[in-house]
């Protein structure tokens, strides 16, 4: 049987309002593995919420920098300890404001202006996790443009995704002007069919 699969992503503080708001969203709280009552998103039946957040409920509230991946020969230690070695040499890299925004099939929050720096960090990430994981990089994954982006809601057949929008957006407005950091990588697991639940979150301290 293969064994857990683990992200490498940006997970807002646990306790930040964004950390709650894309919760309350998915209806899932990554870090502590559980689900939680859906947000009141004004205009939206909850039935509508769920539906179009039934995918990505399974991971969880995250800006992903490594997809879900199985370890190759090294040990979950070994992938701790290269996670925290990883964030000692990162700096902070400031992003900005976000916005709801549609991409491809999905609904997300990305930044206004996306900054150049975080296309390195997630070469970097590539570099310092792909020698962990199990097998090799797939076709065309090497090669593909990077965009941060913290997933909101998917499509549904039959749910247009206009009114989706239109409400996170309005339920987002109060959170548009801040500017986020990203000051913290954090490492996800999931068992088997289990959702990403965040195993440890670590400050970027590079200079």
């Amino acid at each position: 049987m293969p064994g857990p699969r683990y992200a490498i992503a940006y997970t807002p503080p646990p306790e930040s309002p964004l950390a709650r708001f894309g919760a309350g969203v998915l209806g899932y709280d990554c870090y502590r593995g559980v689900d939680v009552p859906y947000t009141a998103v004004g205009g939206l039946e909850p039935t509508i919420l769920r539906l179009t957040t039934i995918e990505v409920r399974r991971s969880g509230f995250h800006g992903s920098f490594m997809s879900p991946f199985c370890l190759g020969e090294r040990t979950e230690r070994d992938l701790v300890e290269a996670t925290a070695r990883f964030a000692r040499g990162q700096r902070v890299i400031p992003v900005g404001p976000l916005a709801v925004a549609a991409d491809a099939a999905r609904i997300v929050l990305r930044p206004v202006v996306q900054p150049v720096e975080l296309a390195a960090f997630a070469l970097a990430c590539r570099e310092a996790f792909v020698p962990l994981r199990a097998g090799t990089l797939e076709k065309g994954e090497a090669g593909e443009p990077f965009a941060f982006r913290m997933t909101l809601a998917g499509s549904v057949p039959g749910v247009p995704p206009q009114p989706v929008m239109k409400a996170l957006t309005a339920a987002f407005a109060p959170m548009a002007a801040d500017p986020l950091e990203l000051d913290a990588i954090s490492l996800m697991r999931a068992d088997d069919r289990a959702r990403l639940r965040v195993l440890e979150r670590w400050r970027l301290t590079g200079r």
